[in-house]
């Protein structure tokens, strides 16, 4: 039996005890029936190597371009083998999408033409009682499919169209349930066993060993509730009970616990290695020795009574929630400007942007009632100038940020967001004093082109020269 050992002792230190969960808004975007969606209960989420993202429901099989929805189930003319889909995985390999139905077997989908291309029946996976219901499915680091199901597993060769048993010692099963499974890239399979603890299999040889009965540290609970979310990285095991997140050092000797602010359903990882996790409909961020409750803007689009069932990452480390109410997509940004000033009293002045303009530090808005300087960290500000409304914004490499108004023009220092006479530094732009320009373009690393609503043609501008002079239409 592996020993237990524990991240956090019995008694942490103070320092520990005085850490409170910090909450961490982001803007998100709700998806649901209203939007195209075939069903409320979302079980996972996947995208393929084009950045199209695959969406399984209780009701079909949802493919999202960004915009649209287009549905797969039993009843449509791309006539899936089932509707009620447990979970997905992608074949980045064979470019395929692989379907798992709670009855009707496997279905492989084409991820470029969109076809299906295999259907494997429920009857090829029979267990020992001679039925079966099928839970999950998965790729080895083999590229073979790991399927699960009630009381068995079994292991699909697409290469070779062949379904094995993958053990015999089915005894074990007789009246216990396989949570979930997962495999490295050594040498194991690992069975996560309700009432028995976590089985590893070895790959050659097919022998079975007991890791644990108890991987918890809970006394009154005998066996441990396994949930159905595992995670490997660097062929670490990671997985998930009611006592929170464990993982299996990589001599298979030791189980160690995480950190975490509730016990998990699911969790995972992000492109950053911090640790996502769900705990009915509250979602934490794990990042460190902080912990951060995560929350989402506008909440009047989120419904309140949601229950997590999936997270996953894309290829560009934006966060997808599958729930049972449907789905939450976020870019992992702060909530957007409408919310930020219609609810705070103090940021009323923001009343109608015309133009945004990020830099390194700060977002400089261009505002009906001026210009203003937003820290994006605190979304601390202030106002830089008030005289007037701003024509237009531009950041000039090694200088600040050059504006204009009826003025004339001012540059911003970009470390201390205050405003400088610019003539001194650019004395041609005096021959345009008081013009109303309102757009621009680099030309070149040197020449820049403004247009403006107050004459034909444009400005030819030569910052390194100093040179400036119009140019009238042809």
């Amino acid at each position: 039996m592996l020993r237990i050992l524990l991240v956090f002792f019995l008694f942490p230190p103070p320092f520990i005890l005085n850490c409170r969960a910090q909450d961490m808004t982001y803007h998100g975007v709700f998806y649901s029936l209203k939007s195209g969606l075939s069903s409320y209960n979302v079980s996972s989420i996947v995208q393929d190597k084009y950045g199209f993202s695959w969406i399984a429901t209780q009701d079909g099989l949802n493919f999202f371009d960004g915009l649209t929805f287009k549905v797969f189930n039993k009843n449509s003319n791309n006539g899936l083998a089932g509707s009620d889909i447990r979970n997905i995985v992608y074949d980045r390999q064979r470019n395929l999408l692989w379907i798992v139905f709670s009855y009707g077997g496997i279905n492989a989908i084409n991820c470029q033409t969109h076809e299906i291309v295999l259907h494997l029946p429920q009857s090829k996976f029979l267990n020992f009682t001679g039925s079966t219901n099928l839970t999950s499915v998965s790729l080895t680091s083999e590229n073979k499919l790991l399927v699960l199901g009630n009381k068995t597993c079994h292991l699909y060769d697409p290469d070779k169209n062949k379904i094995s048993t993958l053990f015999n010692g089915l005894e074990i099963l007789k009246n216990d349930q396989i949570i979930t499974t997962i495999s490295d890239s050594r040498e194991y399979y690992f069975l996560f066993i309700e009432k028995k603890g976590i089985i590893c299999i070895s790959k050659k040889s097919n022998k079975l060993s007991l890791l644990t009965q108890d991987a918890t540290t809970n006394s009154n609970a005998k066996y441990p509730f396994f949930s159905k979310c595992t995670f490997i990285k660097n062929d670490t095991i990671y997985y998930a009970t009611h006592e929170g997140i464990f993982y299996i050092t990589k001599d298979l000797k030791t189980i160690l616990k995480l950190k975490t602010e509730s016990h998990p359903d699911i969790f995972t990882f992000d492109h950053q290695n911090s640790i996502w996790y769900c705990s009915a409909n509250k979602l934490w961020k794990s990042q460190g020795l902080s912990q951060y409750n995560i929350k989402f803007e506008p909440e009047d689009n989120l419904p309140s009574t949601q229950y997590y069932l999936s997270l996953t990452f894309d290829k560009k480390n934006n966060l997808w929630i599958g729930g049972s109410e449907g789905a939450i997509f976020s870019n992992l940004t702060p909530p957007g400007f409408t919310r930020f000033s219609s609810t705070q009293e103090k940021r009323k002045m923001i009343s109608h942007l015309y133009d945004v303009l990020p830099t390194d530090s700060l977002i400089y808005l261009n505002d009906l009632k001026g210009l203003i300087a937003l820290k994006p960290n605190t979304h601390e500000y202030h106002a830089i100038d008030t005289s007037g409304f701003p024509f237009f914004l531009m950041n000039l490499p090694d200088n600040g940020v050059l504006f204009n108004n009826q003025k004339g023009f001012f540059l911003i220092k970009e470390k201390s967001a205050s405003q400088t006479a610019i003539y001194q530094k650019f004395p041609e732009l005096k021959k345009i004093h008081g013009r109303l320009i309102a757009c621009h373009v680099n030309f070149n690393d040197s020449v820049i082109i403004l247009g403006g609503e107050d004459f034909k043609g444009i400005i030819y501008w030569d910052i390194k020269n100093h040179r400036i002079f119009e140019i009238p239409p042809i």
